[in-house]
């Protein structure tokens, strides 16, 4: 892996991406990020509220995590960010910090997704929203990573 090279974990709510990427910081002496705590309030309130977000509230939460990953480049810091990644747009500016970064996109099935969610405490998305999502898609999968 080049140095310096920052790590993104991608996949759907429940995949396991902020676990994964958190003892994958650990393990490698990296700085763990996690792209949800970029949200503004506003965002969160909708999430909770159920109501999906747009291009409009998602651009200057995207804006806020390249700008922080810029940042952390520039003084060195190596990064794992656990970030949905959903949106090829999303990815792309995600390799606008270092080319040389490392993706692994986390495939789970439905079921075990499932269950995660039903467990989950202390996540602003609500059950009921993420189970409606489990219910509109075929998989719970992304386009593959060579499609960033």
């Amino acid at each position: 892996m080049p140095s310096g090279s920052p790590i993104f974990v991608m996949g759907i709510s429940g995949s396991g991406k902020s676990t994964l990427g958190e003892k994958l910081a650990s393990e490698l002496g990296y700085v763990f990020l996690d792209a949800d705590s970029y949200h503004d309030a506003s965002a969160i309130d909708m999430m909770r509220r159920g109501v999906p977000l747009t291009d409009k509230e998602r651009t200057p939460w995207m804006a806020r995590i390249i700008a922080d990953l810029h940042a952390k480049h520039r003084a060195g810091d190596n990064i794992v960010l656990a970030i949905s990644g959903l949106k090829r747009t999303h990815r792309q500016q995600l390799l606008s910090v270092n080319e040389s970064a490392i993706a692994f996109v986390l495939e789970v099935e439905k079921s075990v997704v499932r269950e995660r969610l039903q467990k989950r405490q202390s996540h602003f998305f609500p059950l009921s929203y993420s189970t409606l999502n489990l219910q509109r898609k075929s998989r719970c999968t992304m386009n593959p990573i060579h499609s960033f």
